[in-house]
């Protein structure tokens, strides 16, 4: 690219990204290989809720929504959203 020109965008991180890919693997109706993030120390405790509720499964380094809990899919994948995590509302929430 030629110097005198401007870029556009942001650089994103490559934990930026592999979030990025859960996040759009969870909405999009697949599962979601969570590699490294699998070991984040508090990810059990924010996923029990839809774990105990049949609403997703963690297996193989996985998370897979069941048929019951995709129409909690925004919700469960905004746990992977380091952005938005602690933030107060400020977006509508599922039902």
């Amino acid at each position: 690219m030629n110097a005198a020109f401007g870029e556009r965008g942001i650089a994103r991180h490559m934990d930026d990204q592999r979030r990025a890919r859960i996040i759009e693997d969870l909405l999009c109706g697949r599962a979601a290989q969570l590699g490294a993030l699998a070991s984040e120390p508090d990810l059990a405790e924010r996923l029990r809720p839809f774990l105990d509720l049949g609403l997703a499964r963690l297996e193989d380094g996985g998370l897979m929504l069941t048929p019951e809990g995709r129409p909690y899919a925004r919700v469960i994948a905004a746990l992977f959203d380091r952005f938005r995590a602690g933030q107060t509302q400020r977006f509508s929430t599922a039902i």
